[in-house]
């Protein structure tokens, strides 16, 4: 209406008294312009009303994509916990290589040993027995 106010211009009427109602009357270029105004106003607010609506659906949107991508970020969160225990227990395997590694050194070492020893062993003892 205040559109109406702003680009009305002003019109002299005359009013008439019918049948106890009160009729104001436009000449024919007054009513055109005032038709005009009147059809650039359900215009503006059909154009209004569709914008409302469109922000509407973009908060709608918005809503949504947020929503998705918190969600994301969750599942990242997660496949990063999941990578990290996923490393430890890596390193916790290289350490157990590790230490094998070095067990089996250490076995292969006293199995030579004693391969050694035996092998003298059983020498001198065939040096025993041969010599008596």
């Amino acid at each position: 209406m205040s559109v109406l106010l702003i680009y009305s211009k002003s019109y002299s009427q005359k009013a008439i008294l019918s049948d106890s109602d009160t009729t104001i009357c436009f000449s024919v270029n007054q009513a055109r312009f005032i038709l005009k105004q009147i059809n650039r106003m359900e215009y503006l607010d059909t154009l209004n009303k569709i914008q409302l609506k469109e922000i509407d659906v973009l908060k709608s949107n918005s809503l949504e994509f947020q929503k998705v991508i918190i969600e994301k970020d969750r599942q990242i969160m997660i496949k990063e916990d999941q990578i990290a225990l996923k490393q430890l227990g890596l390193d916790h395997q290289i350490e157990i290589n590790k230490e094998q590694k070095k067990e089996i050194r250490k076995q292969k070492l006293h199995k030579n040993i004693a391969i050694i020893c035996g092998s003298v062993a059983t020498g001198f003892m065939t040096y025993l027995w041969i010599s008596k």
